[in-house]
C-alpha cells in the first residue's frame, strides 16, 4: 500500500488488484511471475480487473493498531488458557469466584510446586521423557523432522517434513539447530554458569557435539543447500 500511494502521488496509475477475483484460463497449471504479469496486462487492457481500495496512511495506521491489539489479546488468552490447564493438571484450583482479577494475580504469584521440574524445566527433556526408548536416529522421525516419501517401484520422491509428533519439542530442536550455524561457544554469563556446574565429561561431550553440528552446517552451506533445509537436517542430528 505505501508503494501504491507513492506511485499515485508521482502521477503514475497504480491499481491494487484482488488476487481472488482474477480470472484465469481453465486448466492452467503453470504459474510464474512473467505469466502473471502478462495475464494482468491483458485483463487491464480489457478492463476486467477487480480493484481494491488503497487506504490512506492514517487509515492504514489505525488498521495496524487494531490488528496489533487483536493479536495481543489472542496471545493473552492463549497464555491464560495454558496456565489454567497447567494448574488444573496439578489439582490447583482458585478458591475465589472471578479469575484474572488483581486478587487472582496475587494468588497466582503465591503458587509453588514441590517438584523443581515444574518451576524451571528443560523443555526438550520434559517433552521426550524416556530417552532410552529413542536412539539418535529415531528422534528425528519421532518429532517429524524427516522428509515425506513417496516410493513406487524404482522411483523415489521426497517432499517436506512430516511434522508428526510433539510440536513443542520439534520447535526446540529447530531453534537450537540455528545456533550452530555460527561457531557455538558459551560466551554469555548464563551459559558460562551452566557449564561451570556441569561435570568435565559432560562439558567435553557437549563441546565435541557443538563442533560436529557446526561442521555439518558448514558442509551443507558449501553444497549450496537452502538454509531451512540445512537447519532441519542439523536438527535431526542433535544427539
Amino acid at each position: 500500500m505505501p508503494l501504491a500511494r507513492a506511485l499515485r502521488a508521482g502521477g503514475v496509475r497504480c491499481e491494487a488488484l484482488a488476487p481472488s477475483k482474477l480470472q484465469r484460463p481453465v486448466g492452467e497449471r503453470v504459474k510464474t511471475d512473467a505469466r502473471d504479469a502478462l495475464h494482468i496486462a491483458k485483463l487491464l487492457r480489457l478492463d476486467e480487473i477487480v480493484t481494491v481500495r488503497v487506504p490512506s496512511e492514517s487509515q492504514e495506521a489505525a488498521r495496524e493498531l487494531v490488528r496489533a491489539r487483536e493479536d495481543a489479546r489472542r496471545d493473552l488468552m492463549s497464555a491464560r488458557h495454558r496456565l489454567g490447564k497447567l494448574l488444573l493438571r496439578r489439582g490447583v484450583a482458585y478458591p475465589g469466584k472471578t479469575a484474572w482479577t488483581r486478587t487472582h494475580h496475587d494468588w497466582l504469584r503465591q503458587q509453588r510446586f514441590e517438584l523443581p521440574g515444574l518451576q524451571a524445566a528443560f523443555g526438550l527433556a520434559i517433552e521426550i521423557g524416556d530417552w532410552t526408548r529413542l536412539d539418535g536416529r529415531r528422534v528425528g522421525s519421532h518429532l517429524g523432522l524427516v522428509p515425506t516419501e513417496t516410493s513406487s517401484g524404482q522411483s523415489r520422491s521426497q517432499g517436506g517434513l512430516t511434522r508428526t509428533g510433539k510440536t513443542h519439542a520439534r520447535r526446540l530442536l529447530v531453534e537450537a539447530a540455528w545456533h550452530h550455524r555460527s561457531r557455538y561457544t558459551p560466551t554469555s554469563p548464563t551459559l558460562r554458569a551452566r557449564w561451570a556446574v556441569a561435570s568435565p565429561a559432560a562439558r567435553e561431550r557437549a563441546h565435541h557435539g557443538n563442533l560436529r553440528l557446526h561442521r555439518r552446517w558448514r558442509a551443507f552451506e558449501s553444497r549450496g543447500k537452502r538454509k531451512v533445509v540445512a537447519n532441519a537436517a542439523v536438527a535431526r542430528q542433535r544427539r
